[in-house]
């Protein structure tokens, strides 16, 4: 009799923890889906986009990029989507990010400013990659032209990115911010980590679990951070910082398990480069790769 009852006492603790897992993954569904209803809402209509697939399986890669130059979708291998619209940029000048620079705009798909419409090229005719992106900001000083190309056999998103000073003057203390809201196999909570020139989430619940990672090419004269930003600190639309409008982040939070945004701030003028004089382009190219 008391092996029985241990038997049963076994089996609802068994499926009470299967319950509290199915309540949480369902938890971070609506999370998700309150996220994106959120996004759609914010901007009226998503800007227009582009998707490219290639492989079938585990080496299926679909990615979205949209006319403004913003990853709305990234999925590999089938059925597993790692990011969806909340990705983009912000070019700023002038002073330490969050701290009297001036923004020159930013476009993080839910959410944009500062930045004139875009040219879109596509040298290989419509629907084929590279697909190469301009736009200039409204306040004459900036240009930004986005380079896009597949590296199939790693699963990997490559950005050329090539920031030029259009105005009469020299520019100090250029920067760049490149940001994504991973959220891994479709869930909010994730765990991230980072190193120097890379920023990267992965599923927190097993080692299956698949990962998204946002890094940079070494460059000449050019210097990199990347962080981890809790969302609800990079949100647009938040109380908090609003990070996502800048070039700004908050790196104290990694590694760590959470619902939050990788960010890659690539430094174009560090102390022991010049300046961007006019006329003059600085470039780097950004990776999102899958592991």
């Amino acid at each position: 009799m008391k092996k029985h009852l241990y038997s049963i006492t076994v089996l609802l603790a068994i499926a009470a923890c299967g319950q509290a897992f199915a309540e949480e993954q369902n938890g971070q569904e609506k999370e998700l889906t309150d996220k994106n209803a959120v996004s759609t809402q914010a901007l009226g209509v998503l800007a227009a986009q582009q998707c490219f697939t290639l492989g079938s399986g585990a080496t299926f890669l679909k990615i979205c990029i949209t006319d403004n130059g913003n990853i709305s979708w990234f999925e590999s291998p089938a059925g597993y989507v790692h990011l969806q619209n909340r990705e983009g940029y912000a070019v700023c000048s002038g002073g330490v990010p969050g701290n009297g620079a001036t923004v020159h705009g930013f476009d993080a798909n839910i959410a944009s400013g500062g930045w004139g419409g875009p040219t879109v090229s596509q040298p290989n005719g419509s629907g084929t990659l590279p697909l190469i992106i301009t736009r200039k900001s409204l306040d004459g000083v900036i240009q930004l032209t986005q380079t896009f190309t597949l590296n199939t056999p790693e699963r990997e998103v490559n950005v050329k990115i090539d920031v030029k000073n259009t105005s009469a003057l020299i520019l100090d203390s250029v920067y760049l911010s490149r940001y994504y809201d991973g959220d891994i196999d479709g869930q909010t909570k994730n765990v991230y980590d980072r190193d120097q020139e890379s920023v990267w989430a992965r599923g927190p619940y097993n080692n299956t679990a698949h990962g998204l990672m946002l890094n940079a090419a070494t460059a000449a004269n050019i210097e990199f951070q990347a962080s981890g930003t809790e969302y609800i600190y990079w949100n647009p639309y938040g109380s908090g910082p609003q990070y996502a409008r800048g070039c700004d982040w908050d790196n104290s939070y990694t590694p760590t398990t959470g619902d939050f945004v990788g960010i890659l701030q690539v430094d174009l003028t560090p102390p022991w480069a010049s300046r961007l004089n006019p006329g003059q382009t600085r470039s780097v190219t950004i990776h999102y790769r899958r592991f």
